[in-house]
């Protein structure tokens, strides 16, 4: 039993019981593995139906950290790409819609909720040598706080695309009824031609860049 004699000596003993118990609960230090089971049985490659040491069944899955962490990454690099090209679709759209010729200003609608958005810079380099004396940049992070990090940033990388698809399909319905009053089709012209006898590629014109364009690409059709 500890008697605190001041108030000194319980902030000690509080200060040390803290600091075991956060080591212990620190989830970048790996926990013992539990006993092995009895294996009685496959479910897949990675997970194995058995007995446990309290005589439960059990099933129990096994995967690699690296692996998990891996293919997390990897997702997120995808979603990532996914945003990026709505952004790409949305930023083209809010652009066609400021043109003075669909009835806008000259300058973008404002769209805070997109306009404000910014992706967490997770990197953390710092300049190492080597035993050979060669400087390297090197990346070194506590790997549970590395795995969260990148599952916090799964979330918010699908938040934001539902909320930039949003506002891009509104946009889009936007601009096909501003084109359309302006004898536009609803939807940008794709590129336009066809193969001769010999095969060749005869171009009638290029895909839709620009609202210019669009007028451009009318005007020949017009004239056919």
């Amino acid at each position: 039993m500890i008697i605190f004699k001041s108030w000194a000596h319980f902030s000690f003993w509080g200060l040390l019981i803290a600091s075991v118990f956060a080591c212990s609960s620190d989830p970048n230090v790996p926990k013992e593995m539990e006993e092995p089971l009895e294996v009685k049985g496959k479910i897949s490659s990675d997970r194995n139906v058995g007995v446990d040491e309290d005589g439960k069944v059990v099933v129990e899955k096994q995967v690699d950290a690296a692996d998990k962490l891996r293919v997390l990454e990897m997702t997120n690099n995808r979603l990532k790409d996914d945003l990026d090209m709505e952004m790409r679709k949305l930023e083209r759209c809010r652009r066609d819609m400021a043109h003075p010729a669909l009835g806008g200003e000259g300058k973008y609608k404002d769209l805070p909720e997109v306009d404000s958005m910014e992706m967490d810079n997770l990197d953390s380099d710092e300049l190492s040598m080597t035993e050979d004396g060669e400087l390297k940049m090197v990346e070194r992070r506590k790997f549970m706080d590395m795995y969260k990090a990148e599952k916090k940033r799964e979330k918010s990388i699908k938040l934001m695309t539902k909320t930039v698809k949003k506002y891009r399909k509104d946009c889009e319905l936007d601009m096909s009824y501003a084109r359309q009053k302006v004898g536009l089709p609803g939807k940008r012209y794709e590129a336009k031609g066809s193969f001769d006898a010999k095969g060749q590629w005869i171009k009638v014109h290029e895909a839709e860049k620009s609202i210019e364009d669009a007028f451009k690409i009318k005007q020949i059709l017009e004239n056919e």
